[in-house]
């Protein structure tokens, strides 16, 4: 997953392509609320995870 681009795309409010998947504005939110609450060694983990894994524990988190 490249979190470069999840943030650049909640940050601008502007939905893109990311990895080959249209990124809406709300679901990178999520994502990068989900990495920024993380610690160092779960980030790399969580970063090497493919998007759409990666968007719907987001939302299991975002939920709670």
């Amino acid at each position: 997953m490249n979190i470069e681009a999840v943030k650049r795309v909640a940050d601008t409010g502007q939905a893109a392509k990311v990895d080959g998947v249209l990124m809406d504005i709300l679901t990178a939110g999520a994502i990068k609320a989900v990495y920024d609450g993380l610690s160092p060694e779960s980030q790399a983990r969580y970063e090497a995870m493919d998007l759409e894994r990666a968007a719907t524990i987001a939302w299991k988190l975002v939920k709670r």
